[in-house]
């Protein structure tokens, strides 16, 4: 899933996509942030990240996300690296 999820992740970028059903899929996705290799895509990051970066990327104001909001300032600077990155 990891590499198929960041192809996505991409097109939805750059085809500036904000549909309702594929935001709160982002949203749904953005919980999973935990270190297993179902969920670990590069170094640090997880699926969560990868949608949490690709939703503020999409102009969506994370902290309006539970998901978002219980992360310590380590975990959101890891996001916001991430969403200003070249990796997404």
């Amino acid at each position: 899933m990891p590499s198929y999820f960041t192809t996505r992740c991409m097109r939805l970028l750059i085809k500036k996509i904000t549909n309702l059903s594929i935001v709160q899929a982002l949203i749904n996705i953005s919980g999973r942030r935990e270190q297993t290799l179902e969920d670990k895509m590069l170094g640090f990051y997880t699926v969560g990240d990868f949608a949490l970066a690709t939703l503020k990327k999409l102009g969506i104001d994370l902290a309006s996300l539970k998901e978002y909001t219980r992360l310590d300032s380590f975990e959101k600077e890891l996001i916001d690296e991430l969403a200003e990155s070249g990796d997404l």
